[in-house]
């Protein structure tokens, strides 16, 4: 007597970390394979190529912290447990004796023509995931300009703790969709989104810099 075949039950989705892991992982290899980048792991790396990526960095945060701290409530930051950057790029700019960007010099972004918190909290997903990579550069940058060397604190924000810190994150995520409070296709969209900044940012041309950092000095 053969038996009734067995339904076919749909695989599990995947959790939304999972998602977002999976999405972005092109996007994520391109930010990797830029020359500045990949600078940034080079045995020979300089004090003035370290400066100029802080430098883009803080133009894009100048305008990407204070949007996302307008679009993305209190409530749902502290669950997610971020924690602003701005700041600390601008400790690590004067610590290597800079002068910090213009707050009115700032990189364009296009995530800030989102307005939904769950663009927001893709962007975070993009920004959090960022101290993974930012603790093993500021072991290189240890290595490379000495034990004493200080100025990582927004590379490197959570220090030996970045392991535990991201797990963390990535199930608050995971409960906020499963309680209905974020959109997932939303969420996507921000980390794309800031990952299209961050890439344009890093890919501007050295001369547009050169000439955004004296316009900078000028006022």
């Amino acid at each position: 007597m053969s038996q009734a075949p067995r339904p076919i039950s749909s695989p599990p989705a995947a959790s939304l970390a999972a998602a977002l892991r999976q999405a972005t992982a092109a996007a994520h290899r391109t930010i990797e394979a830029l020359p500045l980048s990949r600078r940034l792991l080079a045995p020979d790396l300089t004090l003035d190529e370290y400066h100029d990526y802080l430098d883009r960095l803080t133009r894009l945060h100048q305008v990407l912290e204070p949007h996302l701290t307008t679009i993305v409530p209190s409530a749902l930051r502290q669950r997610l447990g971020v924690r602003p950057r701005l700041a600390a790029l601008r400790d690590d700019l004067a610590r290597l004796g800079a002068k910090p960007a213009a707050s009115h010099h700032i990189a364009p972004a296009r995530l800030c023509a989102e307005q939904r918190p769950d663009c927001g909290v893709g962007a975070f997903y993009v920004l959090e995931g960022s101290t993974l990579g930012g603790h093993l550069i500021a072991r290189r940058l240890r290595a490379r300009f000495g034990a004493h060397f200080t100025a990582t604190g927004a590379l490197d924000p959570y220090g030996t703790e970045v392991g535990a810190h991201w797990r963390a994150f990535t199930l608050a995520l995971d409960a906020l969709e499963h309680e209905g409070r974020v959109a997932r296709s939303l969420v996507l969209h921000g980390a794309m989104t800031t990952f299209g900044d961050i890439e344009r940012t890093l890919s501007l041309a050295t001369l547009d810099m050169g000439r955004a950092r004296a316009q900078a000095r000028k006022g």
